[in-house]
């Protein structure tokens, strides 16, 4: 299951976000990198641990993020 998810930290800013849960330390050279061509998507599920290198180069590297939940019988967390 989900070990460590983003919550809101009204104590920085409105936007500003930090790690809940307990820290996870993994090993950078056992990720896999995975290229794609400019303006793919990469879709990624919430439960997987991914890595992305700091952006070196002179273009921008935009990420969108977007939730998808079940709506009956859930209840959305009050930390977000």
């Amino acid at each position: 299951g989900v070990i460590n998810r983003f919550v809101r930290d009204p104590a920085v800013s409105e936007f500003a976000t930090t790690f809940k849960g307990p820290p996870v330390d993994c090993d950078l050279t056992k990720f896999v990198p995975a290229e794609v061509k400019a303006g793919a998507m990469v879709i990624i599920h919430g439960q997987v641990i991914h890595y992305s290198a700091p952006n070196k180069s002179d273009k921008s590297r935009n990420i969108y993020t977007f939730h998808v939940v079940e709506q009956e019988n859930t209840e959305w967390s009050k930390e977000n």
